[in-house]
Parts: structure tokens; C-alpha cells; sequence
């Protein structure tokens, strides 16, 4: 059984993201566990009203990594990075990072 306690959760706005970030794990971390979350709506609403307005639904989804185990949580869209980052707050145990440049 693989358990997802303690698995660095990463929060992507595009599922193209998942393979770029699993293809840097397999060569730099191989065998680590990472629990890709996906939510294409965050960008699309944050493009049409501004990064403030998924405010809420960031915050929804870091309670709910660190709820799934995450001890830590990285915003892989540089759109709501901001935002995620100020959402983390004491939800996430280790500080929550962002990568804006990381993937094409």
C-alpha cells in the first residue's frame, strides 16, 4: 500500500504541468511520491477577474492537501503563486512555494 502522508503536494492550474514535474522527480527524486492537484477553472477565473478573485478556492485547496497529508504544497502556475502563497498561511506546515518559470 502507498500512503500519501508527508507527500509534497503540488497545485497545478493545467494538467500539462503533471508529466514536466514528475519527469524533474524521476531525475532528481526518483521514487518520491508527489499528489498532483489540478484545477484548470483557477487560472480561468483569475485571467477573467484577477488572481483575487480564487483566493478562496486556493486556500480551499491547500487545506485540503495538508487535510490529504501534504507537509508541503507547490503552486506550479505563476498567475496565482501570490496567492497562494499569502493563502498558505499556518495551513501548510512547510512554507508553500512557487514556481512560475518551471515549466513551458
Amino acid at each position: 500500500m502507498v500512503t500519501t502522508t508527508g507527500t509534497p503536494a503540488l497545485l497545478h492550474t493545467s494538467p500539462v504541468h503533471v508529466p514536466v514535474f514528475d519527469g524533474l522527480r524521476d531525475r532528481h527524486h526518483p521514487g518520491l511520491v508527489l499528489r498532483h492537484l489540478v484545477d484548470e477553472e483557477l487560472l480561468g477565473r483569475a485571467r477573467e477577474a484577477g488572481p483575487e478573485a480564487v483566493a478562496g478556492a486556493v486556500a480551499a485547496a491547500l487545506a485540503a492537501a495538508v487535510a490529504d497529508g501534504a507537509e508541503a504544497v507547490l503552486c506550479t502556475c505563476s498567475t496565482i503563486g501570490g496567492i497562494a502563497e499569502r493563502q498558505a498561511g499556518d495551513l501548510v506546515p512547510c512554507p508553500c512555494g512557487t514556481a512560475p518559470d518551471a515549466a513551458p
